[in-house]
C-alpha cells in the first residue's frame, strides 16, 4: 500500500566530517538527525531554475565587485534552498553537551560552518536519490 502524505517530512542522518584534533591528518565523523521536508517537482525545478539564472549572469568580463555580488546572491539562494527543506534537527549539542534548539539563528550559525553545510546538502541528496540498492531490492 502506498500512503500519499501531503507535505511529507522525514528524519535522516547527517554525517559531519571534521579534522580530528588528536590525530593529525585524520577525520572524525559526527552525526545528528535532520528533519527534512520533501519538496515537489515544481518547487525543485523552480529553485534549480532560479540558481541557473544567477549562474547565467557570470561572464569573463565582470569586475570583482560584480562577481562578488553574484557570488553573494548564489550563496543566499543556496542557503534559502536548504532552509526550505530543513524543518528541524535532533542530537545537536554545544561543546558542553547542551542541546541546541533549531531556530533561524542556530540554523544560520550551523549553516555558516562549511562542514555542516556540506553534510546537510549531502544528506538531503542521499535521501531523495531513490537508490534501489540502498532499499535492499
Amino acid at each position: 500500500m502506498f500512503k500519499v502524505v501531503p507535505n511529507l517530512t522525514f528524519w535522516w542522518p547527517v554525517k559531519v566530517y571534521e579534522p580530528d584534533p588528536d590525530k593529525p591528518g585524520k577525520l572524525i565523523e559526527q552525526e545528528f538527525e535532520a528533519e527534512f521536508r520533501l519538496i515537489d517537482r515544481a518547487e525543485a525545478k523552480a529553485s534549480a531554475e532560479a540558481r541557473r539564472q544567477i549562474m547565467a549572469r557570470l561572464s569573463p568580463d565582470l569586475d570583482e565587485e560584480a562577481l562578488k555580488a553574484i557570488g553573494d546572491e548564489l550563496e543566499a539562494h543556496d542557503k534559502e534552498a536548504v532552509r526550505r527543506v530543513l524543518v528541524g534537527w535532533r542530537n545537536v549539542v554545544d561543546d558542553k553537551g547542551n542541546p541546541i534548539a533549531f531556530d533561524e539563528k542556530t540554523f544560520g550559525e550551523l549553516y555558516n560552518m562549511d562542514r555542516v553545510r556540506a553534510a546537510l546538502n549531502r544528506a538531503y541528496a542521499e535521501a531523495i536519490a531513490e537508490d534501489k540498492a540502498r532499499l535492499g531490492n
